[in-house]
């Protein structure tokens, strides 16, 4: 069937349908409309539904994103930064500052992820009703 295709998007340029009945692919690559699929213009419906209100909406779970995010954020930084300068004055990793910088990041991560995985639990249980 794919030569078939190959050989029909070929053709001969003449407008003749290829043998054996088959269809000739469409110019958008062979893609056929579905029936009853419509396209729509992704315009909102209505220009008046857009309101301050809706907007403030899109801030309703700014507080405790900043609250799970912000501790562990934190601590990632302070670790980092401690391990990174502690790293970089070991002689055997200072010739080699992106392995300090990989294993700081690693460290920093590790126990940032203490703090933020009972807090993503948290959320997910909020989330799903739980």
């Amino acid at each position: 069937a794919d030569a078939a295709v190959a050989a029909a998007s070929r053709g001969s340029g003449s407008g003749e349908e290829p043998a054996g009945g088959e269809e000739r692919p469409s110019r958008s690559g062979g893609a056929k409309s579905l029936p009853g699929a419509t396209l729509t213009s992704g315009a909102p419906p209505d220009a008046g539904a857009w309101s301050l209100e809706g907007l403030a909406d899109l801030y309703t779970g700014l507080s405790g994103a900043l609250l799970k995010e912000g501790p562990p954020s934190a601590v990632y930084l302070g670790v980092y930064e401690a391990a990174k300068a502690a790293l970089l004055a070991t002689p055997a990793i200072s010739p080699y500052p992106l392995v300090a910088y990989l294993l700081a990041g690693a460290a920093g991560e590790t126990v940032g992820s203490v703090i933020r995985a009972p807090a993503e639990a948290i959320k997910s249980r909020l989330q799903s009703g739980a």
